[in-house]
């Protein structure tokens, strides 16, 4: 079978989607290196870097494996969160995005200072009573 030709094309460019339109280049067959094609994706596809065709051998008529390779001039970015195009998953606007928690002012009473040394002395032994019972081995020195 003979690639160069609308159904030629047409049946190459199936083996990665549906085949839209070729450009006027390739309708033309100005150029024989490559063909370029639009092709409709199914957005779960994937994207297949070679195909292999197979077609009738010319002199012996025998089927002919081909391998064809396949570029993307160009792919859209897609969002693997709401399954659509144009954007990526940390870009996407159906994500709701989670706000920082404002800062949170927090006013504490100035404590009244003791000036008597007999309430400074009960306050320290106090502190050293409850620093032993959380395991500590000796009192911590209160200056």
């Amino acid at each position: 079978m003979e690639y160069w030709t609308e159904e030629g094309l047409s049946i190459v460019a199936s083996g990665v989607g549906t085949p839209l339109y070729a450009d006027k280049i390739s309708r033309n067959c100005s150029c024989l290196d490559f063909a370029c094609i639009c092709v409709m994706l199914d957005y779960n596809s994937t994207l297949p870097k070679h195909l292999v065709v197979i077609s009738p051998h010319l002199q012996d008529g025998k089927e002919v494996p081909t391998r064809v390779d396949i570029e993307y001039e160009w792919l859209p970015q897609r969002c693997k969160q709401c399954c659509s195009l144009g954007h990526i998953a940390t870009a996407c606007p159906d994500v709701k995005k989670k706000e920082p928690n404002p800062p949170i002012s927090v006013f504490v009473r100035k404590q009244q200072v003791n000036h008597d040394k007999a309430e400074m002395e009960a306050d320290k032994k106090s502190t050293m009573t409850k620093l032993r019972w959380m395991g500590q081995s000796q009192p911590l020195e209160m200056s």
